[in-house]
């Protein structure tokens, strides 16, 4: 039994209106099956799960241990625009928090910025004038048994500079 009513037509602005019953049921793409909801992308009480029936956020991507596929991928061909914008107003929570606690010999990030000229693979900028004690980059090995690990590991392949810190435009330390 279904119990969603799709409505599909020409409205104002040419939008097509598909809505569920109530606030308790959902709207289904795909299969609709318990035993294994990968198969479907679902609509929720304001909130899109897909592979989830139960999405957590206003959208969730779940992909099984068995996925076979890269959960997400975005593929940005204008060379003019950027490919991910996130604007917050946090003021108290993260912005951004990744969990990889399963990670062992993968990397959590990794960035290959080849074709670089005069830019950066990473840029950080804080123009807040604040007096407040702060650091702008923390790096925290945070384990007193993991005598193998090095907090910071700077790799230069070529002649140029290895570290070059500025005061202002001062440079007042450099490291070839």
């Amino acid at each position: 039994t279904y119990k969603a009513l799709l409505k599909a037509g020409t409205q104002s602005g040419g939008s097509v209106a598909l809505s569920a019953g109530s606030t308790t049921e959902r709207l289904v793409f795909g299969e609709d099956d318990a035993a294994d909801v990968r198969t479907a992308i679902y609509v929720s009480q304001n909130r899109v799960g897909i592979g989830d029936a139960t999405p957590d956020g206003l959208l969730e991507i779940e992909n099984p241990s068995d996925g076979g596929h890269t959960c997400l991928t975005i593929d940005n061909d204008a060379v003019d625009e950027i490919a991910i914008n996130i604007e917050a107003a946090n003021t108290t929570a993260d912005v951004m928090d990744i969990g990889a606690d399963a990670v062992t010999t993968a990397k959590v990030i990794d960035i290959t910025a080849d074709g670089l000229t005069s830019g950066s693979a990473i840029y950080v900028d804080s123009d807040c004038s604040s007096t407040t004690s702060r650091a702008i980059v923390n790096i925290i090995q945070n384990n007193a048994s993991a005598s193998g690990a090095t907090a910071l590991r700077v790799q230069q392949d070529s002649n140029a500079r290895i570290v070059q810190i500025i005061d202002g435009s001062t440079e007042v330390f450099t490291i070839s």
